[in-house]
């Protein structure tokens, strides 16, 4: 399953794994404002876009109970 994504010029970004890419996020980019960088686009990442993903998360049971393992 993917997921798209606007990064922060506004273009739409196709995450094609998104368990890696959550799981990352979580991870690593857990609390504060930080900057996550992949495939020549940019997210900053800040307690509203984990909002973004946890919401994505919640309408996605199964992908859920299979990140956070």
């Amino acid at each position: 399953m993917s997921y798209k994504i606007k990064d922060n010029n506004g273009i739409y970004y196709e995450i094609k794994d998104v368990n890696k890419f959550i799981k990352h996020i979580f991870e690593f980019h857990s609390s504060g404002i930080s900057l996550h960088q992949e495939d020549g686009h940019n997210f900053t990442v800040d307690d509203k876009f984990r909002e973004q993903l946890a919401e994505y998360l919640k309408k996605n049971e199964y992908i859920y109970k299979n990140t956070l393992k």
